[in-house]
């Protein structure tokens, strides 16, 4: 038996969790974030509904896109998206050690 938590972060609605985290590691990590749906396994479309709701309610991008073309398109985490990657997955780390240390405290 183990705990297991999902924090969101929330302004005016729900907006930053789990999802949109993976959504922009994997926008950062293939440079699409087409490919970074593909991965994910949710339509395009979507994506840019998370992307979208999550730049409103922060009033800033997290990613810059670039049109396609004989190359193709790109995606890029801005420096605030890859900031906001950073202190979600820190603050993550944190809240599940001491949820894992108020589980033992109660649960063994």
């Amino acid at each position: 038996m183990k705990p297991s938590i999902r924090i969101r972060l929330v302004k005016e609605k729900p907006f930053y969790g789990p999802g949109p985290h993976l959504l922009l590691q994997l926008t950062h990590e293939t440079g699409s974030l087409r490919e970074a749906c593909r991965n994910m396994g949710i339509s395009y479309s979507k994506g840019r509904t998370i992307i979208a709701r999550l730049e409103q309610q922060l009033g800033f991008p997290v990613i810059v896109s670039q049109q396609g073309g004989k190359t193709g398109g790109n995606s890029v985490v801005t420096p605030e998206g890859k900031e906001l990657m950073q202190n979600y997955a820190g603050f993550m780390e944190e809240i599940k050690k001491r949820v894992d240390e108020v589980f033992t405290r109660y649960f063994t």
